[in-house]
């Protein structure tokens, strides 16, 4: 119970910090034609939602143990693709990629308070999997903010998956960085269900594993590997997850 106050506190503490932010960023989205301003003020927006994951984490009780930290590329845009497990798996992955993310979510996200606004906040994109023509549009605009530099986060499971294992990789999230050319982040995550979903949506000390794996390049992928590539990510983050050790 007290942890649970202790996070509805935090995500309180920045959207009340960060509301002025936003309301100025998105003004000056519509006023401003220099995109370099407007990239500053969502690292900006993105550095004060890197503090409220670690205050959600830290007030949770949740202990981060990742490896392959040195995976993490050091410059250029690129798409990490990771399985989803919990609404802790997005705030994890903030605490540990410093430059700024987008990510995309399903178009239920706008209905979820708080969340829905640090989500548009940080130039998220909502995606509708059953509206062919919206999920064209997401993915137009996926490769524009990966033009502009800014990385983004997919969870090709396509929801959150209730098993233990893996649910079977949409091979529609790979056109996005088949589209813009850009290098895949293989990212496995375990034991975020156990701060939330496992207790009856009550929140709980656990320690959270990540393993992130190589780079996985896109480009010159012949016609069957592009067709593969979801299958080959799948694989890959499989081992990821059996390659973990609990400490």
């Amino acid at each position: 119970m007290i942890r649970g106050l202790r996070v509805v506190w935090a995500m309180c503490w920045h959207f009340i910090i960060t509301t002025f932010s936003r309301q100025k960023y998105r003004l000056d989205n519509k006023t401003i034609d220099n995109e370099e301003t407007r990239g500053q003020y969502r690292a900006e927006i993105y550095k004060m939602t890197q503090e409220l994951c670690r205050r959600m984490l830290k007030a949770a009780g949740t202990e981060v143990v990742a490896t392959g930290i040195e995976n993490l590329p050091k410059s250029g845009p690129v798409v990490y693709i990771s399985n989803h497990k919990s609404l802790f798996d997005g705030p994890v992955l903030a605490t540990l990629i410093d430059d700024p993310l987008v990510f995309i979510g399903k178009d239920e996200v706008k209905k979820i308070p708080i969340i829905n606004s640090w989500f548009a906040g940080i130039g998220g994109i909502y995606i509708v999997r059953e509206d062919i023509k919206q999920s064209l549009e997401a993915i137009l605009k996926g490769v524009d903010e990966l033009n502009k530099g800014y990385s983004i986060v997919i969870f090709p499971e396509g929801t959150r998956g209730k098993n233990i294992g893996l649910e079977p990789f949409k091979s529609g999230s790979f056109k996005l960085p088949i589209k813009a050319k850009v290098p895949i982040v293989p990212i496995a995550i375990q034991n975020t269900p156990m701060v939330y979903e496992a207790n009856g949506h009550k929140i709980k000390k656990a320690k959270v594993y990540v393993n992130i794996g190589k780079v996985i390049e896109t480009t010159n992928l012949t016609k069957e590997e592009t067709k593969h590539l979801h299958k080959q990510v799948e694989d890959c983050i499989r081992d990821l997850l059996s390659d973990i050790t609990h400490t």
